[in-house]
């Protein structure tokens, strides 16, 4: 029997493709877009968002227009809360309508895979031409320069992929306050182009163990990614 040996152009080495991105294997649907804008005032409950976000998700908050017949001082609370199952806990809306929410979020949300944060002492009066910025400073000194505009209104950032709620609870010191803000809401998950690499695990090179190779060291030993075949 005559010994087949591949085409003189096929290559003599298997490789398997290993994609690591920020997003998992796992999540075959891209979230929906998270852009919301939302009205309160004095008589609203705290305001709930549900979505479905990727781990390092950041969450922005601002205030685009305002009212505020007298001065006064604004609290406003961030709960980010993640959670497994998507129908969980549907009875947060209306409980929010009717004021039955509890203050500690995160103590009715069981304080598991919860995070809240606050602004306090925020200012609002007639005379106020824009409202004072929202933000964690936490996760904006956290960012480069080269993130700076539009990051001040950063409030929270996911830490796990999966289904999330986030509450903005909007209080101020005065109870018989009239007031009321336009808000918006936006989730941006930042992928960089850094956080996303190649390699190529060579197997048929009588190695003793696989050897890991980046694309670019691929280009320097004169070899092409068309010219791989790849593990099926």
């Amino acid at each position: 029997m005559a010994d087949r040996r591949p085409p003189a152009a096929a290559p003599l080495l298997r490789a398997a493709l290993c994609l690591l991105c920020c997003a998992p294997a796992a999540v075959r649907a891209v979230p929906e877009l998270g852009l919301w804008t939302q009205a309160v005032d004095d008589k609203s409950g705290p305001l709930i968002f549900r979505k479905t976000m990727f781990n390092s998700t950041e969450i922005r908050f601002s205030v685009k227009s305002f009212s505020c017949l007298r001065p006064v001082k604004f609290t406003i609370e961030w709960t980010l809360k993640y959670h497994t199952c998507h129908n969980e806990y549907p009875e947060l809306e209306e409980m929010s309508q009717k004021h039955e929410l509890e203050e500690d979020f995160c103590a009715y949300l069981k304080n598991i895979n919860c995070w809240t944060t606050k602004n306090e002492n925020l200012d609002c009066n007639s005379d106020l031409q824009v409202f004072p910025s929202l933000n964690n400073k936490e996760l904006t000194g956290i960012r480069n320069a080269s993130n700076q505009e539009g990051s001040m209104d950063i409030v929270a950032r996911t830490q796990r992929d999966g289904f999330h709620i986030f509450i903005v609870s909007i209080k101020t010191e005065k109870a018989d306050a009239s007031w009321n803000l336009n808000g918006k809401l936006h989730c941006i998950h930042i992928s960089l182009l850094s956080a996303f690499s190649v390699f190529f695990i060579i197997t048929d090179l009588n190695l003793h163990s696989p050897l890991k190779i980046s694309l670019s060291e691929l280009d320097l030993l004169g070899m092409h990614f068309e010219d791989l075949k790849f593990h099926t």
